[in-house]
């Protein structure tokens, strides 16, 4: 959201970062009056998590591990068209970071050590306009609010906020193109995908047509334990 707002405003790209240390702060100043348990100063992906949450503006992406409540919200917001869900390999995005970013771990946190070196490694984006990379990281909070654990939600987290996100995620995977769109894509049928193919897809664009949007949303609207 704060690549959108920087354009419709005309703020440079290299004043998005000032404009989130901005944001950062006018947040945690006032956010005690209204948050029980506020994260420690220095957790900036938790910051950023509680902002995305009230709506603020942060270089989060919202994601989520699981497909129907992705397709619940995209059919939701649909309207009278076809919608998608776009899917990133989880697996292979891991590979890439671990491949392009130092990942220390800290083995005394009480959740994955991998997940922990990430965030670190998110954080140093954060607290220092030198560090740039055209890269995109898979983060969760060490701490997940009441949505992001009802949504198995996680984020993506472009790492160079002088550049678009579809840039970052073009060069994390090595894509020979900076943006998603279909002259850059490979049109498959339901029929052409089997496992192989799924493991090797790097992103997906999954398109849900409008004729089952109704029954659909019925369906996951109503799913029972």
């Amino acid at each position: 959201s704060i690549e959108r707002a920087a354009k419709q405003f005309r703020c440079s790209p290299e004043a998005i970062w000032e404009k989130e240390k901005q944001i950062l702060h006018s947040f945690k100043s006032r956010a005690f009056q209204f948050i029980q348990s506020p994260p420690n100063d220095n957790n900036f992906i938790e910051w950023l998590a509680l902002i995305q949450h009230y709506g603020g503006l942060t270089r989060l992406l919202d994601f989520t591990e699981s497909f129907y409540i992705a397709s619940y919200f995209a059919m939701e917001a649909g309207g009278a068209n076809d919608a998608c869900v776009w899917a990133i390999n989880d697996n292979l995005i891991l590979s890439k970071i671990g491949q392009k970013v130092e990942i220390k771990m800290d083995k005394d946190k009480y959740y994955p050590a991998y997940l922990e070196g990430i965030r670190h490694s998110a954080e140093s984006f954060i607290q220092s306009p030198d560090e740039k990379q055209d890269l995109v990281l898979r983060v969760i909070p060490s701490r997940l609010n009441e949505r992001l654990a009802v949504q198995k939600g996680l984020f993506l987290f472009p790492c160079n906020l002088e550049k678009s996100f579809e840039k970052n995620l073009c060069s994390t995977f090595d894509f020979q193109f900076d943006t998603l769109d279909s002259d850059n894509s490979e049109k498959l049928k339901t029929q052409d995908i089997d496992d192989d193919t799924v493991r090797i897809m790097r992103v997906m664009k999954i398109n849900l047509s409008r004729e089952w949007h109704c029954r659909a949303i019925i369906d996951l609207g109503f799913v029972q334990k």
